[in-house]
C-alpha cells in the first residue's frame, strides 16, 4: 500500500499525461446537432482525484485552425450557479486543428474552493474567440466533467495537500483562546493548537478554520492539534503502585521493555528488530513502557517504567499496537481527560473537534542513545524505538488518510550520519518543525552562536535536501523571543526593543533557509502575527547551491563554517542506453526542484536563449549512491538515472536549481559522459550464477588451521557505474554471526599508496569491510569510522558469498576518482591472509 500523500502545490509541472478519462456526461451544446462539429471543445478530462493545481485537459477543434482562448467554470449547486475558476496558466491563445489539438489548462481549485474537501463540484470549459478571426461563443461547444464519487468520471476535489504545500504565515499556541486571540490565529495559513484546554469545542475550531471571511475560501485556515506520542501524560502525578492498581497503565503486563540488541548497543542498526522488545527483569506494566536507561547504567533493567524527567510522564514505545489503540481511543471527557486521534479528527467521537491534523511531540524518545549518558539530567537510551514511530505514523496514515502530520524535532531522520536515516519517515509527513533553529528558550542569551551555525550549516542542507524530494514535506521553524535585550511586547507592537534580533531570525529562517517561521515565548503562550507582518514573500531571486557535506566543520565548542557550495552537476555515470547524474542542494525562500539539460554536443552558454534547445527534464531525485551510509566529500544526497539514451554515444549534462516562483539559476557547470554497449547486471542477491563468467583473479591454498570464518579460496571482482562487486569462494563453510563477523575482513588500499591510510606491508588501507559493516580506517586505526552495512549473500553457513561496496565510498577515501586498488582479504581469528603476501591488484578503466 502506497501511504504516501500526493503533494501538489510542491510540484513545479503540475498532472500530465494524456486525456485521463473520458467524462461520462459530456453535454455538446452545438449550433446544428446534424454537422459534424466545426468548433468547439470537443472533450474535457480530469483526474477522478485532484487537488490544488488542477489539470484540465482539452481537446479543441476549429475547421480554420483558429487561436482561442478557454475559459473554465465551476459550480457546487449541481450546475444551478457558475464561477469564474482561477486559472494559473493554459487557457490563453491556444492553438486549435479541424482533427483537435489537446492543451492542459491549469486551475487552482484551492484559491476558489478552500482547504477543505469539496464533492459534486461541476467544470465547464468553454471555446471563445475575440471575433476578428472567425471564432465566436456561438459556436462554443461545451463540456461537463462531473465531480461525484460514483462510477462517473470527474474529480473529486481535496484541496488539503496543496494548502499544507503552500502555508506562508502559521502560529502555534498552547493556552486558552478568547475571541482577540481567534481572531489572531484566523489570519494565518495555519495554527497549531492545545485541543485539551477549558472550553475548546468544535465551534472554535471552525472558526479557525474558515478564517477572516467564512464566506471567502481563500483564506481558509489549517489548524492541527498538539499531541504527545512518546510520553503517556495520562501517568503524570501518578507512582508506580498507583499504576499497578490501574487497568490503563497494566495493559497485558508485559512491560516495561527494553532494547532487543542489549546493554550497549548505541549506534547499531535500528532496522529487522522486534517492534516490541524484550521484557525487563520484572513485569505487571502495559507493553509500551519502557526500561532502557537503567539497563545502561547498571546492565539490566530495575522493572519500573522510565520517566521524562520534566513531567514525570512515563516513557512509552510508539510502535507498540497496544499504545496505538490508546491514542486513538482517548478523550477530554472520559477517564484520561486527554483527546485521542478519533475526538481529533473526526466530528462523532467525544467533543469531535475536526482538526485537520496532528502535532506529534514527544520524539526525544528514539532520539540517539549517544546524545545523552547517565551524568545527563535525563538519560534517553531509547533509539531502538525509531521503526516504532515509522510505524504509528504509517498507522495513521491507513485509519485517517485525509489528516495533515507534522513531525516536532527528530532531524536525525533526515540526516545520514545516524542510523535513523534509513527509517527516514519524509514521505509520510506533510510538515517538520525545527525548533530553537536561531533564538532559543535559554533567557541568559539571545542564541548560541556555535549551534546556529552548526543547525545552519550542518542540518539545514540535509533537512532540505529531504524536504524537496518528490512527496516531500514543508519545513516550519520557530524561535523565542526570550534573551536579554528582547522585550515579548516587541512581538506585540507595544516595544522595539530586540527588533533587530527578531528581524534577522526570520531572514535567516526564511529567506536563507527556507523554513516559515513563527516567534513566540518560551512557554508558546504569546499569539502574535509578527511574522506575518514584517517577512518579506517576495521571490525574485534563484536558489542558491550549498552542501550537504561541510569541508568547514570544527569540534565544538569551535563555530562550523559555512561549506563551500557543490553547484550544479557534479558527477555523471554511463549505462546501457542511459546516464545517472548526481547533484546537491540549493536552498530558497520557496520550495525548490532541479532541471536537467541534455545535448549530444557541449554547451555554447553564451548563445542564451539557444540553451534551452537542449532536452529539458525536471528531475526527480533518487538517494544518490553511497549517501545512506553518510555524508563526505564524494556523498552526494541526489541522483537520477535518464534513459531513451543511444548507446556508445557521448552526452554533455547541466543541472540547474528552480524554485516554485519560477526563478532558475544560471550556473554553467557541465559533465559529460559516453553511454555503454552492454550491462553488467550485476546485483548482489546471493544468487552467484552471475559470477559464472567472470575471471578468477585470486587462487589462495587450503589452510587446515582454519576453524572460525572463511578459508580464502577463490576471488573474483568487478565494478559498474555504481559498486565494486566482490565473490568469494572458502574452502570451509562459514558465516557472519557471531565471531564470524571478526573473521570476514577485506582491506582496500583506495589511492593505490602504501604510505596513507593504516599500513600493512605494502598496503595502506583506507576501507576495510568488516562482516557486514564498512569502516574507515586512518594510520592509527583500522576501524577508525562506521561507515555504512554492506549487505552480504549468503551470510550464513556458506561456502561463498557476495557483497558490492558503493564506489562513491571508495572515491571518496581515495580523495578522487580511484582506478587502481590495493586488495587483501584476512581472516584475523583463523589466521588465513589472501594472498598470502603482497596484495591483489584491480585496475578501473573509469
Amino acid at each position: 500500500m502506497d501511504l504516501r500523500r500526493p503533494h501538489s502545490g510542491r510540484t513545479i509541472a503540475c498532472l500530465t499525461g494524456g486525456l485521463l478519462a473520458a467524462c461520462a456526461d459530456a453535454v455538446h451544446e452545438r449550433p446544428d446537432p446534424g454537422e459534424p462539429l466545426s468548433s468547439g471543445v470537443a472533450a474535457m478530462a480530469v483526474a477522478e482525484s485532484c487537488g490544488g493545481d488542477v489539470d484540465v485537459e482539452v481537446l479543441l477543434v476549429d475547421a480554420r485552425s483558429r487561436r482561442v482562448r478557454v475559459p473554465l467554470r465551476y459550480s457546487l449547486d449541481g450546475g444551478q450557479t457558475w464561477h469564474d475558476c482561477t486559472v494559473r496558466g493554459g487557457g490563453e491563445e491556444l492553438a486549435t486543428s479541424p482533427a483537435g489539438t489537446r492543451h492542459h489548462i491549469t486551475w487552482d481549485a484551492l484559491a476558489d474552493l478552500g482547504a477543505r474537501a469539496r464533492n459534486g463540484v461541476r467544470l465547464v470549459a468553454d471555446m471563445v474567440g475575440d471575433g476578428s478571426d472567425g471564432a465566436t461563443s456561438g459556436s462554443t461547444a461545451r463540456v461537463t466533467a462531473s465531480a461525484t464519487t460514483g462510477a462517473t468520471a470527474g474529480a473529486q476535489i481535496d484541496n488539503l495537500p496543496a494548502a499544507a504545500d503552500r502555508v506562508g504565515s502559521w502560529m502555534m499556541y498552547f493556552g486558552p483562546l478568547d475571541p482577540d486571540k481567534i481572531a489572531v490565529a484566523e489570519t494565518h495559513d495555519l495554527v497549531v493548537i492545545e485541543p485539551n484546554q477549558a472550553g475548546l469545542t468544535r465551534e472554535v475550531v471552525a472558526a479557525i478554520q474558515d478564517g477572516v471571511d467564512p464566506a471567502d475560501p481563500s483564506d481558509d485556515v489549517i489548524v492541527l492539534a498538539y499531541c504527545d506520542v512518546g510520553l503517556d501524560d495520562r501517568t503524570i502525578g501518578l507512582d508506580d503502585q498507583q499504576l499497578l492498581l490501574d487497568p490503563r497503565f497494566v495493559g497485558d503486563g508485559t512491560g516495561p521493555r527494553v532494547d532487543p540488541r542489549g546493554p550497549g548497543a548505541s549506534g547499531q542498526p535500528l532496522t529487522g528488530l522486534d517492534p516490541l522488545g524484550l521484557p525487563s527483569v520484572a513485569g505487571g506494566f502495559a507493553s509500551f513502557y519502557l526500561d532502557d536507561a537503567s539497563v545502561e547504567v547498571h546492565g539490566v533493567g530495575d522493572g519500573h517504567p522510565d520517566r521524562d524527567w520534566r513531567t514525570g510522564a512515563c516513557v512509552v514505545n510508539m510502535g507498540d499496537p497496544a499504545w496505538h489503540a490508546v491514542l486513538d481511543a482517548m478523550t477530554v471527557d472520559g477517564p484520561d481527560g486527554i483527546a485521542g486521534f478519533a475526538e481529533l479528527l473526526t466530528l462523532d467521537v467525544g467533543r469531535g473537534f475536526g482538526f485537520d491534523g496532528l502535532y506529534l511531540d514527544g520524539l526525544d524518545t528514539c532520539e540517539p542513545n549517544s546524545w545523552t549518558s547517565p551524568s545527563d539530567p535525563v538519560q534517553l537510551e531509547f533509539e531502538w524505538t525509531a521503526a516504532g514511530y515509522v510505524q504509528l505514523l504509517e498507522w495513521l496514515r491507513v485509519r485517517y488518510p485525509e489528516a495533515l502530520l507534522m513531525q516536532n524535532r527528530g532531524l536525525y531522520f533526515f540526516n545520514p550520519g545516524y542510523r535513523h536515516y534509513e527509517l527516514t519517515p519524509g514521505e509520510l509527513l506533510d510538515f517538520v518543525l525545527f525548533s530553537s533553529y536561531r533564538l532559543d528558550a535559554d533567557p541568559s542569551r539571545p542564541f548560541s552562536p556555535y549551534y546556529f551555525a552548526d543547525n545552519k550549516f550542518n542540518f539545514v542542507p540535509k533537512l532540505q535536501a529531504e524536504a524537496n524530494r518528490a512527496g516531500g514535506f514543508q519545513v516550519l521553524s520557530v524561535g523565542f523571543a526570550e534573551g536579554p535585550g528582547i522585550d515579548h511586547g516587541t512581538l506585540l507592537g507595544t516595544s522595539t526593543l530586540g527588533l533587530h534580533y527578531l528581524e534577522q531570525d526570520i531572514y535567516e529562517a526564511q529567506n536563507v533557509a527556507g523554513f516559515r517561521h513563527y516567534l513566540t515565548n518560551a512557554g508558546g503562550q504569546l499569539v502574535n502575527d509578527f511574522v506575518r507582518t514584517f517577512a518579506d514573500w517576495s521571490d525574485t531571486t534563484p536558489p542558491q547551491w550549498s552542501s550537504t557535506w561541510n569541508d568547514h566543520q570544527t569540534p565544538y565548542p569551535i563555530q562550523p563554517g559555512a561549506p563551500t557550495p557543490r553547484v550544479g552537476i557534479q558527477e555523471v555515470v554511463g549505462g546501457v542506453e542511459s546516464a545517472t547524474v548526481r547533484w546537491d542542494v540549493a536552498l530558497d525562500l520557496n520550495p525548490v526542484r532541479y532541471v536537467l539539460y541534455v545535448a549530444e554536443e557541449p554547451f555554447d552558454f553564451d548563445l542564451a536563449p539557444e540553451f534551452l534547445a537542449p532536452r529539458r527534464i525536471l528531475l526527480e531525485p533518487e538517494v544518490g549512491g553511497g549517501y545512506a551510509g553518510g555524508v563526505g566529500p564524494r556523498m552526494l544526497p541526489y541522483e537520477t538515472t535518464i534513459t531513451g539514451l543511444l548507446r556508445s554515444q557521448r552526452y554533455w549534462f547541466c543541472i540547474r536549481a528552480i524554485d516554485s516562483a519560477g526563478n532558475e539559476d544560471d550556473n554553467r557547470v557541465a559533465l559529460s559522459t559516453r553511454t555503454r554497449n552492454e550491462s553488467l547486471g550485476m546485483r548482489v542477491d546471493g544468487d552467484l550464477r552471475d559470477w559464472q563468467h567472470v575471471r578468477r583473479l585470486l587462487r589462495d591454498s587450503k589452510d587446515k588451521d582454519v576453524e572460525i570464518g572463511p578459508d580464502w579460496k577463490e576471488i573474483r571482482l568487478l565494478h559498474d557505474e555504481q559498486n565494486l562487486y566482490v565473490q568469494i569462494d572458502s574452502h570451509e563453510e562459514f558465516g557472519l554471526d557471531g565471531a564470524g563477523a571478526d573473521a570476514f575482513r577485506i582491506v582496500i588500499d583506495a589511492d593505490d599508496d602504501p604510505f596513507t591510510g593504516f599500513r600493512s606491508g605494502d598496503v595502506g588501507g583506507e576501507l576495510a569491510v568488516v562482516g557486514e559493516q564498512l569502516f574507515r580506517m586512518t594510520a592509527s586505526s583500522p576501524l577508525a569510522t562506521v561507515l555504512q552495512p554492506v549487505v552480504v549473500l549468503p551470510r550464513a553457513e556458506t561456502e561463498e558469498c557476495e557483497l558490492a561496496i558503493p564506489l562513491a565510498r571508495i572515491d571518496e577515501a581515495a580523495g578522487g576518482t580511484a582506478t587502481r586498488l590495493r586488495i587483501y582479504f584476512d581472516n584475523p581469528v583463523g589466521g588465513d591472509r589472501a594472498p598470502d603476501g603482497g596484495y591483489l591488484e584491480y585496475r578501473m578503466d573509469r
